[in-house]
């Protein structure tokens, strides 16, 4: 509480240390000229949490030329919306997908050739400090190719 015997505003300090801090503020005045008080319009006020290193995963870490698969990108932190880009080798492979729940963001990618079985990685941001995390390297391992083998037959060199 403060005392003012002239107009001067009263300024409070106030730090948002925990998600317990945040919610709704108000202020009241009140003196000695006025019986009851008066209260000021309340301010909210909100945490905006950066968000943590996506995880990124597949139910198919095996793949085999022609199949679709699917990506799935997940921040367990931070504020929402949060935009999620997958790469491929670096490079973005799809638009960014916007989440407005806590859900894993999901593409598929269809393997076409031996090019799509490259590094892949995520990217998590919801512009707070500008601070976009990266998440894990993930790759897929070809399956289903057979090898070509040749048999050696031993030559009876009497049947020639």
């Amino acid at each position: 509480a403060l005392n003012r015997t002239d107009l001067t505003p009263a300024l409070f300090n106030l730090t948002i240390n925990s998600a317990s801090d945040v919610g709704e503020y108000k202020c009241k005045a009140e003196n000695e000229i006025c019986s009851g008080e008066k209260y000021s319009k309340s301010l909210n006020f909100t945490l905006k949490e950066p968000v943590s290193k996506p995880m990124l995963s597949s139910p198919d870490s095996h793949a085999k030329n022609g199949q679709n698969v699917t990506l799935s990108c997940l921040s367990e932190e931070g504020s929402l919306p949060i935009t999620y880009t997958f790469f491929k080798d670096g490079q973005s492979i799809q638009p960014p997908v916007r989440m407005q729940k806590r859900e894993a963001a999901v593409i598929s990618v269809l393997i076409k050739s031996s090019s799509d079985f490259g590094t892949y990685k995520c990217k998590a941001d919801n512009h707070i400090h500008n601070k976009p995390k990266y998440s894990n390297s993930f790759n897929f391992t070809l399956t289903g190719m057979h090898a070509s083998s040749s048999v050696l037959l031993p030559v009876n060199k009497d049947r020639i």
